[in-house]
């Protein structure tokens, strides 16, 4: 079974004139100088099953859409864009570099990754952090939101984590809050529309900057020809088993601030900082070990 990016270049294959004595230009055939190879009857019966080809695929596009249609890249800025294959029945989507395909792209090299596994990963991502309270305040830049507030923005948050489980409900979700997203060798970047985000939450993005970046760590893990993308924490839990004095305090303290946040005890994080005697960005990363 021919892969999504060597189908491509089949299709033009098939698809050109010259075969039966013609050339196109500017959307029109012309009678070229050289002799059919081939019998136009056979050309254009060919030209039908194509058609009805591409029907199919568009048909199966629509009941297999990919979350990440549009808004996945590489690191050097080379669009990945969905392509499948069937095999034994079976059909496997992917995202490809876009170069894999473009009429110049035979031989050309480029990365392709399992679609489920690029989806299974920026899903996880934007699951860690629509539970992360902490991390919310942070990408919003939210200061002295009442005990209430919050309490709602929590409540919200957690909301749409449970969304990002149903497929259209997820889909629906990334359409609406991530920009870009970026697949680098060691690390995933989810590029998040404040504003969209801030409304969803029911809240006020306080930020200029109208995107928040999120850089998870991962790893990039060949599997036959396709690569697998592993995160820290949800492939081998007892890789990080070892305890850590210094890292069991952090958790304890960013505990402590959580309750003075819920309680209303303090306003800001720039309190709990002066409290502390330590700069806000610190409380920022320590605040995110209580979730």
């Amino acid at each position: 079974m021919l892969q999504g990016e060597n189908r491509g270049h089949l299709y033009c294959l098939l698809a050109n004139p010259i075969y039966i004595g013609k050339l196109p230009h500017k959307g029109k055939l012309h009678d070229g100088k050289h002799d059919a190879i081939i019998d136009e009857g056979l050309w254009e019966r060919v030209q039908g099953q194509l058609r009805d080809n591409k029907r199919g695929i568009e048909r199966a596009s629509a009941k297999h859409p990919s979350l990440l249609a549009g808004r996945l890249e590489t690191s050097d800025g080379q669009r990945l864009i969905p392509s499948h294959a069937v095999k034994r029945g079976r059909r496997y989507r992917y995202y490809i570099e876009q170069r894999l395909v473009q009429d110049d792209g035979v031989g050309t090299k480029g990365a392709r990754y399992a679609a489920e596994e690029v989806e299974k990963a920026v899903l996880a991502i934007l699951q860690r952090f629509l539970n992360s309270p902490a991390e919310i305040v942070a990408a919003l830049a939210i200061e002295g939101l009442a005990p209430g507030a919050m309490k709602r923005m929590v409540g919200q948050a957690k909301a749409l984590a449970e969304d990002l489980k149903d497929h259209h409900k997820a889909q629906r979700l990334i359409s609406e809050v991530i920009d870009k997203v970026t697949v680098h060798q060691d690390a995933l970047e989810l590029r998040l529309q404040r504003e969209k985000l801030a409304g969803l939450l029911g809240a006020e993005s306080r930020s200029e900057d109208p995107v928040y970046v999120i850089t998870s760590p991962c790893k990039l893990a060949r599997r036959g020809q396709d690569l697998k993308f592993i995160l820290p924490l949800l492939e081998d839990s007892n890789a990080f088993s070892r305890q850590d004095p210094a890292l069991l305090q952090a958790v304890a303290k960013a505990h402590l601030w959580w309750e003075w946040i819920k309680d209303g005890e303090v306003k800001s994080l720039s309190e709990i900082a002066k409290r502390e005697g330590i700069d806000k960005a610190q409380v920022t990363r320590w605040l995110r070990l209580a979730f």
